[in-house]
């Protein structure tokens, strides 16, 4: 059933450390080799195809460049101890939520008092939390220790047709354009190469005034836009967990501990359970046709 939608989205911009709206244009760093690929000045067709234009001359190192540099180097090593992609931008993006989710325990905790008092299911969770936080710290210490660790992703730049898509549509967000096309390329490159964290991302962008797809409001059959919006974020969400369940399905995921703060009789619940739980069938068969609709988009 739908959460109101005030308190969701200041829940979902603070855990979420307001990932989308940070300045996200890389310092210039010199170098004396070439540019690589990934570097140059990149422009994305709607056919996904990529134009890259002549490096220009790489500008005069500018004042802490060396410390972002190291920076950069410790981020990496941290990261590549872990790697589950190939890109170390979207590695970065996939551990912001438990980064996040972490540095906020009490935001959590009050998000829990919103409705009624800490049950001995929410000090439960609680813990849980705790242990999988203390397991990330030992993990990536560095960017734990950084006061804004959203901001490390401006040191570095997508390597993948997926994070160059990405890095646009974040870009894009608070711009007076269409960014449908946009939104659709990125939704059609995350499923292809099933990234579970664009997706959940991308979920979200609904309560952000994302538009929906003409093509999905008409395989839902409804006019009722909230419903319909509703029904696309779960079927993008369900997507998310399929693709990888460990992450972003688990009672303790962002997005599970988001729907308990809201609703106590699904607290501890995986998503597919609360699924079951807080949809009538004939929704869930809407969002079995929408997944459907978004798997063959992604072929």
């Amino acid at each position: 059933m739908p959460i109101k939608s005030g308190i969701i989205i200041l829940a979902i911009i603070v855990l979420i450390g307001f990932w989308f709206t940070t300045d996200l244009v890389p310092d210039e760093v010199e170098t004396d080799k070439e540019p690589a690929v990934s570097q140059l000045d990149q422009t994305i067709l709607p056919n996904h195809q990529t134009i890259i234009k002549k490096p220009t001359k790489p500008k005069t190192q500018s004042k802490g460049t060396n410390e972002r540099i190291s920076l950069r180097n410790q981020v990496l090593a941290e990261l590549s101890q872990h790697m589950d992609h190939d890109d170390p931008y979207l590695e970065l993006i996939a551990i912001r939520d438990q980064v996040s989710l972490c540095r906020e325990p009490e935001l959590l905790e009050n998000l829990f008092n919103i409705q009624n008092e800490l049950q001995a299911i929410h000090h439960q969770l609680l813990k849980a939390l705790n242990q999988d936080c203390k397991q990330h710290r030992l993990a990536y210490p560095t960017i734990y220790e950084q006061e804004q660790p959203q901001d490390l992703v401006s040191l570095f730049v997508p390597t993948s047709p997926l994070g160059i898509l990405y890095e646009q549509f974040r870009k894009s967000l608070f711009k007076k354009e269409d960014k449908s096309l946009l939104y659709q390329q990125v939704l059609t490159a995350a499923i292809q190469s099933k990234n579970s964290e664009i997706l959940s991302l991308l979920s979200y962008m609904f309560h952000f005034g994302q538009d929906l797809d003409p093509k999905i409001v008409a395989v839902i059959g409804s006019k009722d836009q909230i419903y319909n919006a509703e029904v696309s974020k779960m079927a993008i969400q369900s997507l998310a967990c399929e693709f990888n369940p460990e992450q972003d399905c688990t009672p303790t995921s962002t997005t599970m501990l988001l729907n308990c703060a809201f609703n106590l009789e699904v607290c501890g619940l995986n998503h597919s359970q609360w699924l079951q739980q807080s949809t009538l069938t004939g929704m869930r068969k809407d969002i079995e046709k929408v997944k459907a609709y978004y798997r063959q988009m992604g072929r």
